[in-house]
């Protein structure tokens, strides 16, 4: 009889064990589930990363694109004390051009948020062709300057054209 409750005994220390390893098996398995969902995205974030670094010579070279055009664009607006030496550039243009009864009438000041600009008012005679001639090298010239009116009148007797135009020139202001 003895031997009987024995074998109970091994029979059920044996379902006992059977039944603890099937459970660590079973949360392995959804734990391990679980694991492999981390990994994926693990693997997504390096994917993602690899695909990030591919990317960083062109994103290297915008960057040094737009540096480059920053420092153009800060040249394009120098400092306030350069703008005598614009207006008499803008004077060598016109006699250049052999444009005559010249007029270049800077206005006030006007004060921006992040530059400054100011008005002149400009006029002179001579052939059409020279006038578009003096445009286009005011136009090329490496100062950001803003057209606002142009007026082209005919002389009927000399062949002229008389020409009236209001110009921006953008300039930093002053530190201080």
């Amino acid at each position: 009889m003895f031997e009987k409750y024995k074998q109970f005994g091994i029979i059920g220390v044996v379902i006992l064990l059977v039944a603890t390893a099937g459970y660590k098996i079973y949360s392995c398995g959804k734990s391990g589930g679980e694991i492999e969902k981390q990994r994926k995205i693990y693997m997504q974030s390096i994917d993602k990363a690899i695909a990030q670094k591919n990317n960083l010579p062109q994103l290297a070279e915008e960057l040094d694109r737009l540096e480059t055009q920053i420092v153009n664009f800060d040249a394009a607006i120098p400092a306030q004390g350069d703008l005598g030496g614009f207006l008499q550039q803008i004077a060598d243009l016109m006699n250049r051009n052999k444009l005559a009864n010249q007029l270049i009438q800077p206005e006030k000041e006007i004060e921006l948020s992040e530059t400054n600009c100011i008005a002149v008012n400009m006029q002179c005679t001579g052939q059409l062709q020279r006038i578009f001639d003096f445009f286009e090298e005011l136009e090329n010239m490496p100062r950001i300057v803003r057209f606002e009116k142009l007026a082209l009148d005919s002389d009927r007797f000399s062949g002229n054209v008389n020409m009236k135009t209001r110009i921006y020139i953008y300039f930093s202001p002053k530190a201080g």
